[in-house]
């Protein structure tokens, strides 16, 4: 005979019975620290809408000058711009960039099926990644130009267009922190295509 309170003893210390239960949230809006400090403010918005399954839009706008927040990431960057004195790409200065981006997650949570427990927006996730960014760097640059019998330095102006594209899978965490806050880690692998278009 087996005895009932043995029994009931060991089902009160399986794995999936001693998860903590996590407050119910269907929403998230998140921002990342780090983009902060390269000129970017990034916002992201999740919302589940299943259990085990959210949609995760997350938007850029990017302003950096040399003397803003972000100004020293933006300053250590290295510029290349078409000369068609030279015929090659010259090095310029950056003074300025500006732009705007979008990225659009579909979320599936893999924890809901081991453990209830476990529902959107939190726990370890899987998803589709797909990116589009915009940025227009401006700049200056000087060339030597012989101009009425003299040598003479020329200021130039830079304008370039830079359109960015991604698209990959990712792998990541969510969990909460104190009811209010969470915290999302994720890595993956993303294939990037950019291009310089209508440079100036």
């Amino acid at each position: 005979m087996i005895d009932k309170q043995k029994v009931d003893s060991f089902t009160q210390k399986l794995p999936t019975d001693s998860i903590k239960s996590i407050k119910p949230c269907k929403t998230l809006i998140k921002i990342s620290p780090t983009r902060i400090f390269e000129g970017t403010l990034q916002l992201s918005f999740e919302r589940a809408i299943k259990d085990n399954f959210s949609v995760d839009f997350t938007a850029f706008a990017t302003y950096v000058t040399k003397n803003s927040l972000g100004g020293e990431y933006f300053s250590k960057q290295e510029f290349n711009s078409f000369s068609d004195i030279y015929g090659s790409y010259q090095p310029y200065t950056g003074e300025m960039m500006t732009g705007y981006g979008a990225v659009i997650q579909t979320r599936n949570y893999l924890l809901h099926r081991i453990n209830p427990k476990y529902k959107a927006p939190f726990g370890l996730y899987a998803s589709p990644y797909l990116m589009y960014r915009k940025i227009t760097i401006f700049g200056m640059n000087y060339t030597n130009v012989y101009q009425d019998s003299a040598w003479v330095t020329k200021e130039n102006e830079i304008k370039q267009n830079l359109d960015i594209g991604s698209a990959g899978v990712i792998l990541g965490y969510s969990f909460p922190v104190f009811d209010v806050l969470s915290i999302d880690i994720h890595i993956g692998g993303v294939l990037r295509l950019s291009k310089y278009f209508r440079e100036s």
